[in-house]
Formats: C-alpha cells, sequence, structure tokens
C-alpha cells in the first residue's frame, strides 16, 4: 500500500488533515503492512535459520511497503 491510499483510507471527504483516532488507525495498518514484510523476508531466507541475526539483518535491508 502506498502512502497516498493510506492516506485516502483514513481521511475524510477529501480532507488535508487527520484526527488523532484516524491517524492512529492508519498507523496500525501500516505496521501490519510492515510486519507482514517482515515475516516473508524471513520465511524467504530459508527453514534453515540458526541465528536470529541473520533475519534481523534482512529485515533492516528490506523496503517499507
Amino acid at each position: 500500500m502506498k502512502p497516498n491510499e493510506l492516506w485516502e483510507n483514513y481521511a475524510r471527504n477529501g480532507l488535508t488533515e487527520i484526527g488523532k483516532v484516524d491517524f492512529l488507525a492508519a498507523l496500525q495498518e501500516y505496521g501490519e503492512l510492515v510486519k507482514a514484510e517482515a515475516v516473508k523476508v524471513c520465511e524467504n531466507i530459508g527453514k534453515d535459520i540458526v541465528c536470529p541475526e541473520e533475519c534481523a539483518a534482512a529485515i533492516e535491508k528490506m523496503k517499507l511497503p
């Protein structure tokens, strides 16, 4: 999801401002997208992960959704 799509999901009536509740909901959704991407990265490294640092290093290099 692109930032403008996330904004459009939570901004109301095309406003250029967003309320605190909607902003926090958008952050929650964005965080879930990031977490899902992190899981995919770890799964793609392989099933033989011995060291969590390998997965953490891969997550640090990934682009955010």
